[in-house]
């Protein structure tokens, strides 16, 4: 019975011998590898972002990883957008994760930095662009990884990220965001040919818009100033309804039947006029012209803004036509004949209203529309007794006339369209048919005469 014991001990002392010997032969040269890899360095090929380790020691790859994490937080730069608000956003809240980095490293691979962002701090950006957002769904994982993707590898640059795509909504606020219209008093067939062409025109986000060469573009030949007049007003009243900037814009001498006060922008090629604006959106619009025989209405299509756009005027001022005087000896004493009846001018500073939940966030100037009054002409007999000969003038202002505006720098100024002191005013076409002084059957005289 001993002696089975012994044999049995014997037995067992062998087998456990060989298991060590046939253990540590198979998997000790691993383990050991493991131990004195970091006395070598790593082998080629491992790396950690931008980051060569070959033949560093984990002491030295540590260093090395958070001098680059340094670095690249001096450099990148952030930007979270969503429509048109873009905020920056704080490198300093990516948290780094350096020691758990180098311990996880894959030996002779590329490596991802370990990096990470809670969602408080999330929340806290999207707060900045509106807290309307936080009630919305929004996919804060998803979110939280493209944001730290560039960090993992260390790509240093400029950084921007739409929010638009993480709603669970997306894409659900698509629409008319905008319209204008003019009212057309006769039918015209011009406008019926261009609206055809024009009907859906793609603006591309950081884009600019030009009339003419849409007009150009589509091949429609034959537009009157007044029908390209009509379509850049409409779409001029749609704009000032969107955070799109306007490039170049014009007006008439007299404002049109067919606009109001503020709203005219005039276009015509040949004259080198147009009106032109910019999309400064990274995402696109679509701008659309309807024509129903009354009315011309020019419509912006795509997703909704965030805030709110109006446009308003202020400072509108009327200047009154002077009344400028002319004399014939054709008149009886006492007749007077109105060959202009005149207009007043006026003057309008639009601005754009910029509204989030109904408050005012920001006010920007558009422009100043001015229009010079029209003066009104009398032909007037000569006075009794007098030679004054015809084609003598004088300007007289009715009491309580307004002046023109001054100009921009501040100085005050004469109306342009108005007369110096003892200049003779003739109406239009007049000047081609005044004879020659010298002409003994000359009829007008001398310009600065004094009547006798």
């Amino acid at each position: 019975m001993k002696k089975n014991q012994q044999a049995l001990k014997i037995f067992v002392v062998l087998i456990l011998s060989t298991a060590y010997v046939f253990g540590f032969s198979q998997y000790g040269p691993k383990a050991f590898g493991k131990l004195f890899a970091a006395e070598k360095g790593y082998l080629p090929g491992t790396a950690v972002g931008s980051i060569s380790l070959e033949g560093k020691s984990p002491t030295e790859a540590l260093t090395l990883l958070q001098d680059a994490i340094a670095g690249w937080q001096a450099n990148a730069t952030y930007k979270l957008h969503y429509k048109e608000k873009t905020v920056d956003l704080e490198i300093d809240r990516f948290k780094f994760d350096t020691a758990g980095t180098i311990s996880s490293l894959v030996d002779g691979r590329q490596n991802a930095v370990e990096v990470g962002l809670d969602d408080q701090t999330i929340i806290e950006w999207i707060e900045k662009i509106s807290p309307v957002l936080i009630g919305e769904e929004i996919d804060l994982k998803n979110l939280g990884e493209k944001l730290t993707e560039p960090a993992r590898t260390l790509s240093s640059g400029a950084v921007s990220l739409a929010l638009d795509g993480f709603f669970a909504n997306a894409g659900d606020d698509q629409g008319v965001i905008a319209s204008g219209a003019v009212d057309v008093e006769e039918h015209s067939y011009e406008l019926e040919m261009a609206v055809k062409e024009l009907a859906a025109i793609k603006i591309e986000g950081n884009s600019e818009f030009s009339l003419n060469g849409a007009i150009e573009s589509k091949g429609i030949n034959g537009l009157s100033p007044m029908a390209q007049s009509m379509l850049a007003t409409s779409a001029y009243i749609a704009v000032l309804q969107t955070n799109f900037e306007i490039v170049e814009r014009n007006i008439s001498k007299e404002l049109p039947d067919f606009a109001k006060l503020g709203s005219e922008a005039f276009a015509d090629p040949p004259a080198g006029k147009d009106f032109i604006f910019k999309n400064p959106n990274v995402y696109p619009f679509e701008l659309t012209f309807t024509f129903n025989g009354k009315k011309l209405t020019a419509e912006i299509k795509g997703s909704k803004f965030l805030y709110e756009y109006k446009a308003v005027a202020d400072g509108e001022e009327t200047f009154q036509p002077r009344v400028i005087k002319q004399f014939s000896p054709y008149l009886k004493s006492g007749q007077v004949r109105i060959t202009e009846e005149g207009r007043p001018g006026s003057i309008i500073k639009i601005y754009r209203e910029i509204y989030s939940q109904g408050n005012l966030l920001d006010t920007q100037f558009i422009g100043e529309d001015y229009y010079s009054p029209v003066h009104r002409v009398e032909v007037h007999a000569l006075p009794a007794g007098e030679t004054q000969q015809q084609g003598e003038a004088s300007a007289e202002s009715p009491a309580g006339n307004v002046e023109s505006p001054p100009p921009a720098d501040g100085n005050s100024q004469q109306d342009p369209s108005m007369p110096e002191e003892n200049e003779p005013v003739l109406t239009p076409g007049q000047q081609d048919s005044i004879p020659d002084p010298n002409d003994d059957g000359a009829l007008w005289g001398k310009p600065n005469e004094v009547p006798k």
